[in-house]
């Protein structure tokens, strides 16, 4: 198995043994990150917060978040998180533990937009067999619950990946860019000319190819690509990676190429030039692999380890020598978001 973020084969267990879990636990009333940042660990009815500055970590208990396998769990919306559980909700970054917002009910998926303030959420379509589970509609909503837009049908019933380059991006059954407002296909491409799918800022998409190790960037309004060669003897894995909040910078594991078990380093590729910083101290464990970056764009973050094994969090402070290895004690998480 080329990577591990699937919930589905632990959620019966954790959600069982969570249902019943209303409370919410807090350590401490001071909750305000340090400079370098905070992240939010998600787990199926919890979460770690981690002051990476001073290495504290808050154990909050959230029913809200849920078991399943949906695209996200967590995201950050304005100033608040967006959680799933079939209901989206939304906290305040500043205190998780604060009652919820409810933004939606039955929604079976929601994914960030190009808006930061926004959200567009999946509902199913009651219609469509359970082999298939497509939706029926999507509904753009920001982070104080307002719909923005209503009423669209996405094609055939697909889960939108990513809203890229104005438009909505499908992966079914081959990368299609969809205008959500027309109901127009603007762009498909085939599977061998993206790869594995991973983040997106402002019109790029970044993946990866997988035979050569490639980072590929797709500018999907003009279809032009970038490709991008890995260090010899390695693949970037452009499918975890994560775009700096300004667009400029793409933070993504590195590894040894051709080992599925080889631990990964953090690379920074400048998106205008293709150049590739390797960042020393940065290896962690495969497995469970995240990247993620702080509000400011000054701090990037990466994690890596299994279910039931110690997590491993790395922290890099663009400018220092070197990342450091955060020294807290988390359980086990299936999705990230940072401030």
């Amino acid at each position: 198995m080329r990577r591990v973020h699937s919930v589905a084969a632990v959620a019966c267990v954790i959600a069982a043994a969570l249902s019943g879990c209303g409370d919410r636990v807090q350590g401490h009333a001071d909750r305000v990150g340090g400079p370098e940042g905070t992240l939010f660990l998600a787990g199926m009815g919890e979460m770690w917060e981690v002051d990476v500055a001073s290495g504290s970590v808050e154990h909050v208990r959230l029913p809200e978040l849920g078991a399943g396998d949906p695209p996200h769990l967590i995201a950050a919306v304005g100033d608040r998180l967006a959680l799933w559980n079939y209901d989206v909700t939304t906290v305040p970054m500043k205190d998780p533990s604060a009652p919820p917002q409810t933004l939606a009910r039955d929604a079976w998926i929601f994914i960030p937009a190009a808006n930061p303030d926004r959200l567009w959420v999946g509902f199913l379509d009651p219609d469509s067999p359970a082999t298939e589970r497509g939706l029926g509609e999507l509904r753009e909503i920001d982070s104080r619950g307002d719909v923005v837009t209503r009423g669209v049908t996405p094609p055939d019933g697909a889960w939108p990946y990513a809203e890229v380059g104005g438009a909505l991006l499908f992966q079914a059954p081959k990368p299609t860019l969809w205008d959500p407002v027309s109901g127009r296909t603007l762009r498909t491409w085939d599977w061998d000319q993206i790869g594995d799918m991973g983040p997106v800022s402002r019109n790029l998409l970044a993946s990866d190819i997988y035979k050569t190790g490639e980072l590929v960037l797709t500018d999907v309004t003009t279809g032009q690509q970038q490709r991008i060669a890995p260090p010899r003897g390695m693949a970037l894995l452009g499918y975890d990676g994560t775009f700096s909040p300004d667009g400029g910078t793409l933070a993504l594991p590195v590894k040894e190429a051709g080992d599925p078990e080889a631990d990964l380093d953090l690379a920074l590729v400048d998106v205008k030039t293709g150049g590739i910083e390797l960042v020393p101290g940065s290896r962690v464990p495969t497995g469970y692999v995240f990247t993620a970056w702080s509000s400011d764009g000054d701090a990037v973050f990466m994690t890596g380890g299994e279910r039931f094994h110690p997590r491993v969090l790395v922290s890099y402070r663009l400018g220092d020598e070197r990342a450091n290895t955060l020294d807290v004690d988390v359980g086990d998480f299936y999705d990230i978001a940072a401030r």
